[in-house]
């Protein structure tokens, strides 16, 4: 028999399916997708998968069509994703002890722990693994939990090998059980519900309930006309901020106040401080130290920030919305940050071209600074969240700086780097002293301050 030669379909199909304790696994993008689970495959293809190119779009709507198609096209998608995956020890390389399934709790400690915090599942789990490794320095993997025969996940863990993760899993574990009880019902129900934290062979993991719903992310990557659900996405994510900032306020604060230092003069000053400024954004900084001065007095609500709102973690079901990925939240924050971050990211992770991505500049530029379609969604979402929450829309200017510059000192000092996409996602901890990386966040700042005008939503 003639060996597979890379390129054909059998040389694919071979290397993209592959036995793990006796279960067929198959790869693609960053999802490990048990093939012998009768529900897994579906749910991946319906809740999950994420096209990176017209391609993929159309093996996604062929896989989609049956059961046999789905069981074609995963490992034809599979194929470059294996490779890349196989080749890339790269967490091991920097001392990241690699782990997956065969790497968590064995089968029946699982079903033990879970079955501890009160979710019930027959058969022994099968487990759709999401790799974080290629993303993040978090080290992190996120699998769902499925039931024989079971159509949807009975629970979520996020796993991690890593001992400093430990601490920002915890803190997950501890914010989602006091907000499932602050938050009243309604809002509650948005929310996972924590079910447990452990620890077993040297990996921490949180488990939580599963929501229904899509992603908007999955929506607009999914949808070959997505502009049509924008509005409604946007509608969506600020009626939920509107009442998720209502039912965790921390008080009020003036602008020039001590208060407001952490979330407006501290990340301008940092700024300033570690960047090496171009003239345009010398510019920019006295331009926001006028408009300070200008709102001086201003009343600004205090709330909790959620800390990660983008369209991944935003499920849509019908009229309503869940947000998962709780480890940035805090408790007292100004409300701009999580309105700010919505719009960016999701500007940024639009498919502007059909299938693909725009470098971020443009795509920043047709969010908030060209009079074209998203950039008229963003002003109008704005002044409808001012509206609905009772804000000055003379605040959005100031603050939108001040999240530009937070996001971009994050980037080099904390760790919220964006990736060639703009997506959110974590980079190594510089040592202290050191200068900012040349990162997504650093580079839409300094386009913004290159404009010599504010954004579109402050005109008019």
């Amino acid at each position: 028999m003639q060996e597979a030669r890379p390129g054909t379909v059998s040389y694919m199909a071979e290397r993209a399916v592959t036995p793990l304790q006796g279960i067929r696994y198959g790869w693609h993008d960053r999802y490990r997708i048990p093939l012998d689970h009768p529900s897994a495959l579906p749910f991946y293809l319906e809740n999950l998968i994420v096209p990176h190119s017209r391609r993929e779009m159309l093996w996604v709507t062929i896989a989609r069509s049956s059961a046999w198609a789905g069981r074609l096209a995963l490992p034809l998608l599979g194929a470059v994703a294996t490779e890349k995956f196989r080749g890339s020890a790269s967490a091991a390389a920097r001392g990241a002890a690699p782990f997956g399934v065969e790497n968590l709790p064995v089968p029946g400690r699982l079903k033990e722990c879970l079955s501890g915090a009160g979710v019930a599942f027959d058969g022994e789990p099968a487990v759709i693994t999401l790799d974080d490794y290629q993303h993040s320095e978090r080290r992190k993997r996120v699998l769902f939990i499925f039931g024989r025969g079971a159509k949807v996940p009975c629970a979520v863990l996020k796993a991690s090998s890593d001992p400093e993760h430990r601490e920002s899993l915890e803190h997950e574990f501890g914010v989602m059980r006091s907000l499932r009880e602050r938050l009243g019902p309604e809002l509650a129900a948005t929310v996972p519900e924590p079910l447990a934290l452990f620890d077993d062979h040297g990996v921490s993991v949180f488990a939580e309930s599963y929501l229904g719903g899509r992603s908007m992310y999955f929506e607009m990557r999914n949808d070959l006309f997505p502009r049509r659900r924008a509005r409604e996405h946007f509608r969506l994510a600020r009626r939920w901020l509107v009442e998720f900032q209502k039912a965790t306020a921390a008080g009020e604060a003036r602008l020039g106040d001590e208060a407001l230092g952490e979330f407006v003069t501290g990340p301008l000053r940092e700024y300033r401080r570690l960047c090496a400024r171009t003239q345009a954004e010398r510019e920019w900084a006295a331009r926001v130290a006028k408009l300070a001065l200008e709102l001086k007095g201003e009343r600004v609500p205090l709330a909790g920030r959620q800390g990660d709102f983008w369209a991944r973690n935003l499920l849509v079901k019908g009229d309503s919305l869940g947000v998962v990925d709780w480890e940035g939240f805090r408790e007292r924050s100004t409300p701009f940050y999580d309105l700010f971050l919505f719009a960016a990211s999701y500007g940024l992770t639009y498919p502007w071209k059909l299938g693909r991505w725009a470098e971020p500049s443009a795509a920043f530029r047709a969010t908030f600074r060209e009079g074209g379609w998203l950039s008229d969604v963003v002003r109008q979402y704005l002044r409808a969240y001012c509206d609905s929450a009772g804000v000055s829309p003379k605040l959005l200017e100031l603050f939108f700086y001040a999240f530009l510059a937070e996001r971009a000192l994050g980037e080099g000092c904390r760790g919220a780097r964006g990736d060639a996409r703009g997506v959110p996602t974590k980079s190594p901890r510089k040592k202290k002293g050191e200068g900012l990386d040349p990162g997504t966040w650093r580079r839409l700042a300094r386009e913004c301050a290159g404009w010599g005008g504010p954004p579109h939503f402050v005109i008019g």
